[in-house]
């Protein structure tokens, strides 16, 4: 996929910041160190700039994007620094067990409220949570497809983790001020986000721009788990972290498919008939979006049953009907693409189009795995309620 859009000169470039984009994210959520954690932050976000821009070649609004991305992750990484200062200026340490048992013993200080209101900022720009995402839908449109398919799948998700350990692990001792973040902050932004989101996927007829439109909602989703600060809740929101990077992995590894193929941008109106011009991935790409709106027998739909599930333990009826309720829209716009694919016959002047082999073997897996999580879901489950269960222990 790399070199089908990205000139042959800058292929090297592209990988080398392609593996610094997976070691910053890995020491992401690895590291033990505060200050650490925002070295590895600006290391991937640095490399995401690369890659973005690199869709140039095709796209010179991927230059934009890019540089949206730069200016808008800075702020957000100044942010997560600057609570730091005000965090070790009264603790003196930075590590981030050694912060979650002196933090407790410091009671009403103000400087450690600012703290933790700037790393929280930082973090939710870099999380794409609404309404500071407004980076996400030009990168993740913009950008070659490769990299889309990267950024949609674990870019966000790794700092979403980074979102819940602070909240629950290193700043758990304030209970206090975590509840009334997450009850006066976090679950009105979840709640308004996946509505948001939902919406503009909706009205929107650019599939990568619909997709990244529809990835605000899902972490909107995540964020509203983690919201209800109770194990269930934020292992659902880990379940939905999982399930949701091979949902739209799957989803933008199809609309690469596409785009090899055609040569063009991806719209409703290039998808008129595609079920037929190329089935084997219009059928995977459909397989996932219906993952995405919940469908019974896939990970989407043991995802929001978690998440359900969560929500009636502490008695958030009105959260279950909203999850329902945005789900219900979420077939609107899934299903307009599915009617152009298939239910609307191709142009007669409709240029011939060859599938492309090299998308198969990880598309289809992705499919086997939205498939085979929906039917026995125990491994994801399981590993989501060992890391809520050391996060809640940790904490609150």
């Amino acid at each position: 996929l790399i070199p089908a859009e990205i000139a042959e000169a800058d292929c090297g470039k592209t990988y080398a910041a392609w593996l610094l984009v997976c070691g910053g994210l890995s020491g992401l959520v690895m590291t033990a160190d505060a200050f650490n954690l925002f070295v590895f932050l600006e290391i991937s976000a640095l490399s995401s700039v690369i890659l973005i821009a690199m869709g140039a070649g095709t796209d010179r609004r991927s230059l934009i994007a890019a540089f949206n991305y730069l200016i808008i992750g800075a702020v957000g990484a100044t942010f997560y620094v600057i609570g730091i200062g005000f965090v070790y200026a009264v603790t003196g340490t930075l590590n981030m067990a050694d912060l979650a048992l002196r933090l407790p013993e410091i009671e009403h200080s103000i400087v450690i409220f600012v703290g933790f209101g700037f790393m929280i900022a930082g973090i939710l720009v870099k999380a794409a949570v609404f309404p500071v995402h407004i980076w996400l839908p030009a990168a993740y449109s913009y950008a070659p497809s490769a990299v889309s398919v990267l950024l949609a799948a674990i870019a966000t998700k790794a700092s979403i983790y980074v979102l819940a350990r602070l909240i629950f692990t290193v700043f758990g001792g304030f209970a206090d001020m975590i509840g009334s973040a997450l009850t006066m902050v976090i679950i009105p932004l979840s709640v308004m986000g996946i509505f948001v989101g939902t919406i503009m996927a909706i009205y929107e007829s650019d599939i990568k721009k619909l997709l990244a439109q529809s990835s605000i909602a899902q972490i909107g989703y995540i964020t509203l788990g983690f919201g209800l600060a109770s194990k269930s809740g934020v292992a659902a929101g880990f379940i939905h972290i999982g399930n949701h990077a091979i949902i739209k992995g799957g989803l933008f590894m199809a609309v690469a498919g596409f785009f090899t193929a055609m040569r063009n941008r991806v719209d409703l109106n290039s998808l008129t008939g595609m079920g037929h011009r190329m089935p084997i991935t219009a059928t995977a790409f459909v397989v996932c979006g219906l993952s995405l709106i919940g469908l019974p027998l896939t990970a989407g739909f043991i995802s929001k049953l978690y998440l359900v599930r969560a929500m009636l333990e502490t008695d958030s009826y009105l959260l279950v009907a909203i999850v329902l309720a945005s789900s219900a829209l979420s077939v609107i716009y899934l299903w307009k693409i599915i009617e152009v694919m298939w239910m609307q016959p191709a142009a007669q002047n409709a240029p011939k189009l060859d599938e492309n082999p090299a998308v198969y073997m990880p598309l289809w897996i992705l499919v086997a795995l939205n498939l085979w999580f929906g039917i026995d879901a125990s491994w994801m489950v399981t590993s989501a309620d060992a890391a809520a269960k050391a996060l809640i222990g940790a904490g609150l």
